[in-house]
């Protein structure tokens, strides 16, 4: 699948040949073997790095390496000990502190270079370990994002055969979105991080404001769709954008305008209500304020929103999603956890923190309809609060996904013009990757989930399958590995 992506692919043996491999006590064995002398175990993925760069086809200078349960405990190894590669991607890797290295700025105080990207089973990983570990991350000035799938999603989740119920289960959804967020990594690391899209004013779209009655007020929306795309006769689906807490203002115009682009009406709530007061930060907190302290207004409002989406011919009523920014993504994991019955909802450094979104009581039955894809800042959402919502989906059966992105990732990282450092600051890369999310998730809400990737033989691949000599320093053992690449003729 890597060498049909135009990358040489070279796959480890990190036990080596003559390693029983037969059942589960044998693998469980190797893994523990390695995992438990973390010297052992980086001397066999560097012994791995060196057989690739022999390599003549290879540019030795562009490396980057992925890692599957145990292997992903081993490509956080790499990070966390400052190995000089691109980027390393661990797939429900083992990161709980005794099967890692740790890095404490005393006895471990390497430079993390390696860009990070882990992928993460709720049912898998705990909080805490994923809040320790952000918080060494933090510590060691890495670039990294992790992301948590839930529910029902446990180690194992990209392999195809995985059949372990409540241990190791395939999840064709995790399996789908974890290697297309794989996929465009790859890219960032080996061509560069491409721009971040941008909506500015086109031709081809009908934008209106639209004014609409909302609880006692009057609200003043933004429309935005493809005339030619989206009629009565074939109505599209709709997005509607709820607003940051400065109101429906020309951030939530643009981002209307993108999503038309992408061949959905688009419609920008006002949720203050025309006439509101948003000229400094005083106005902003006493009319989010308003709101959030009062989720039954603000529900009220938002639902205002989707009454006035439903008058239009040609929206496809069936299919309605709901982004959220900010103080607009509060209100969004709000529908969630209140039932509201629409295909997804999106959060983009949203306020979760109890106090500003309803908290689901351990007693609920509501269920959570909507499926979730929250954006967070490890600089804006605590991880605590992020844990107590994880627990909330999870007595929900929610469908959700959380991704969280570092470093010095802080609030307003989407918002092209926000420039607060240390409080509220636009951030290119998790711009670019959170939307990239967000439109694969809508795909996947109005469309269908498309089937995961599979490898099978290609005749336009080579493969060589050769052994090599691993050394081990530490413990002064040696063995022979059998590894196969591949790359493309």
């Amino acid at each position: 699948m890597l060498a049909d992506l135009g990358y040489v692919a070279f796959t480890a043996d990190i036990y080596g040949r003559d390693t029983p491999q037969q059942d589960l006590a044998d693998w469980v064995r190797a893994a523990l073997a390695h995992e438990g002398t973390s010297d052992l175990f980086m001397t066999k993925i560097q012994a791995a790095l060196s057989q690739v760069k022999s390599q003549e086809h290879v540019d030795t200078s562009k490396i980057a390496v992925l890692g599957y349960g145990s292997g992903g405990s081993g490509v956080v190894n790499l990070a966390l000990l400052g190995e000089d590669v691109l980027g390393v991607v661990g797939y429900y890797s083992d990161i709980k502190l005794g099967a890692r290295v740790s890095w404490d700025g005393r006895t471990n105080n390497a430079t993390v270079m390696a860009k990070v990207l882990l992928h993460s089973g709720a049912n898998d990983d705990t909080s805490i370990d994923i809040g320790v570990l952000e918080q060494e991350f933090e510590a060691a000035g890495a670039t990294y994002e992790i992301i948590s799938y839930g529910s029902n999603v446990f180690s194992g989740f990209t392999e195809w055969s995985a059949r372990s119920p409540g241990s190791q289960m395939y999840s064709w959804r995790a399996d789908y979105r974890s290697w297309e967020s794989t996929k465009l990594f790859l890219q960032e690391l080996f061509t560069g991080l491409p721009a971040a899209e941008r909506g500015p004013e086109n031709p081809m779209l009908h934008t209106a404001l639209q004014n609409y009655t909302c609880s006692t007020t009057t609200c003043q929306g933004y429309l935005a769709y493809n005339t030619s795309h989206c009629t009565d006769s074939s109505p599209c689906p709709a997005v509607v954008i709820i607003q940051d807490w400065t109101g429906m203002d020309e951030y939530e115009k643009e981002r209307a305008r993108m999503l038309a682009e992408l061949g959905y009406v688009a419609f920008a709530a006002d949720i203050y209500g025309f006439g509101t007061p948003v000229e400094n930060m005083a106005d902003w907190g006493a009319a989010a304020g308003a709101h959030r302290g009062n989720p039954d207004l603000y529900m009220a409002k938002i639902n205002a929103a989707l009454e006035q989406l439903e008058t239009y011919n040609y929206v496809n009523t069936s299919q309605i999603a709901v982004v959220g920014y900010c103080f607009g993504g509060t209100g969004v994991v709000n529908m969630a956890i209140l039932g509201f019955n629409v295909s997804g909802v999106v959060g983009y450094h949203s306020g979760i923190q109890p106090g500003s979104r309803v908290v689901r009581s351990s007693s609920s039955d509501v269920p959570v309809v909507a499926k979730v894809l929250l954006h967070s800042g490890v600089d804006d959402d605590a991880r605590t609060d992020i844990g107590l919502l994880v627990r909330e989906f999870e007595a929900a059966n929610a469908k959700y996904e959380i991704a969280r992105y570092g470093k010095d990732v802080f609030h307003s990282f989407t918002e092209w013009n926000a420039n607060f450092p240390g409080q509220a600051i636009y951030d290119h890369r998790a711009d670019y990757r959170s939307w990239e999310s967000t439109k694969l998730f809508l795909h996947e809400l109005f469309i269908h989930l498309p089937d995961a990737e599979r490898g099978p033989e290609m005749c336009s691949l080579v493969a060589l399958r050769f052994v090599s000599r691993v050394v081990a320093v530490q413990s002064c053992l040696s063995c022979a590995a059998q590894s196969m690449v591949w790359f493309k003729m």
